[in-house]
């Protein structure tokens, strides 16, 4: 359903609102979508785990390296 989704992170602030989940470069939430509210999250080293029943996890680096270039800017 969900293919080729993007987090977007701002590595200037830490927090829920900057990581997000896309579709086509359009923000998608728990209200449009009640199954983003299955993911589990949880934090283990410098990785940010995301966990879905039939799913791998996607494990996420609390500070990764940022390419400039691959910077999104949201407004």
């Amino acid at each position: 359903m969900y293919n080729n989704l993007k987090c977007i992170y701002d590595a200037s602030y830490m927090c829920f609102r900057h990581w997000l989940v896309t579709k086509n470069g359009d923000m998608t939430t728990m209200k449009q979508s009640a199954r983003l509210t299955l993911i589990r999250t949880s934090v283990e080293g410098d990785f940010l785990c995301l966990d879905a029943d039939g799913m791998d996890t996607l494990k996420l680096p609390l500070r990764p390296e940022i390419d400039d270039k691959q910077i999104t800017t949201v407004t």
